[in-house]
């Protein structure tokens, strides 16, 4: 008879473990996502053992207040019972508004005030600069308020300049 070697899940703290930082609450889904690979890797498939390993890699904080989560406490719910009451306490989460106008304006006004001094910052500022902007140009949240302003508009006549900027400076205050 063959020993079944199965593979261990990190310990906290591990570079390998799984991470979330209540601070950006949309590092949630990447620590889900790191979860599931684990489980799969590691072969952890029930999912009472999943609910109890979820607070392993939680801070403190976080830990005791999944601790309190009636999902949590109730031996008859499971870990899809919980994931989605967690993923309810950070409600900036919404994958359908990852960034907002004022990412991008906290990121240029971080920017302007620090000065960018080196290629490396450049390339940082840059790269953030794209995320959020290609998100923000795919929402179209310009043309959004554009069509509020003028609902008679016909769809294939380009908008004055004037009142692109108008939208763009309504969009950013």
């Amino acid at each position: 008879m063959g020993i079944i070697i199965t593979n261990q899940m990190p310990f906290r703290g591990d570079r390998s473990a799984p991470v979330f930082d209540p601070d950006q609450p949309r590092t949630l889904f990447r620590f889900f996502d790191d979860l599931k690979i684990l489980f799969n890797h590691c072969q952890i498939t029930s999912e009472a053992d999943k609910k109890l390993r979820v607070k392993q890699y939680l801070n403190i904080d976080v830990a005791d207040l999944v601790e309190s989560l009636p999902e949590y406490i109730d031996p008859l719910k499971i870990y899809r019972d919980l994931k989605p009451a967690i993923q309810e306490l950070y409600l900036d989460m919404d994958t359908e508004w990852k960034w907002e106008v004022w990412d991008m304006d906290l990121l240029i006004g971080e920017r302007a005030r620090l000065r960018i001094q080196t290629i490396a910052e450049l390339e940082n500022y840059h790269r953030e600069f794209l995320a959020i902007t290609s998100f923000l140009i795919d929402k179209k949240l310009h043309l959004r308020r554009l069509q509020l302003k003028q609902p008679n508009h016909y769809p294939n006549d380009p908008y004055p300049v004037n009142d692109i900027y108008e939208a763009a400076k309504f969009i950013l205050h």
